[in-house]
């Protein structure tokens, strides 16, 4: 907005309002302003199985999730490339919970990078078996990239805590 200002003032901006970007990779590339993303479709659920949560990530939000752990340098680099994703927590019949995310990225060499970059960030959350069940797979299909994660499979047990419970709230009539 800025810079649209800079170049043309209001008029500009409001320009720009009326044409917003379709993703934040458009946001951090402006050069990228015709590149619209994919739109990914997650495969389908087994019986019993439902969505908890379904959202995108974004070029942005792949690098904020991978930073801590990789650093925004490497962070940068991976999400560099990015063309669509589609994120989704799920609950299996039995009350078990992952979370899947499904990307696409704009060559091989662009899935490759987002691929070691979360092996690298899968090993240092130290995601561990869960009821004797792998915690995690990430598999790469040429441009596309599936990764799945059981839920509480990284959480340190030195670390996690128990909150404390909620006060009573009287309740006004």
């Amino acid at each position: 907005v800025g810079d649209a200002w800079k170049r043309g003032g209001w008029k500009a901006v409001d320009v720009l309002w009326a044409a917003p970007p379709d993703s934040t990779e458009q946001l951090l590339h402006p050069q990228r302003r015709g590149d619209a993303p994919t739109v990914v479709e997650p495969p389908p659920l087994p019986e019993g199985t439902l969505v908890v949560t379904l959202m995108q990530l974004g070029e942005l939000g792949v690098r904020q999730w991978l930073e801590p752990r990789i650093g925004p340098d490497r962070a940068l680099i991976a999400a560099d490339g990015w063309d669509g994703d589609m994120v989704r927590m799920v609950r299996d019949a039995d009350g078990r919970e992952r979370i899947e995310i499904f990307t696409t990225w704009d060559t091989d060499a662009d899935a490759d990078e987002f691929v070691i970059a979360a092996d690298t960030w899968l090993r240092k959350a130290k995601q561990e078996a869960v009821e004797g069940r792998n915690a995690w797979s990430l598999r790469q299909s040429g441009r596309e990239v599936a990764l799945r994660m059981l839920t509480g499979a990284a959480r340190d047990p030195q670390v996690w805590v128990e909150p404390p419970p909620l006060p009573e709230v009287p309740v006004i009539d």
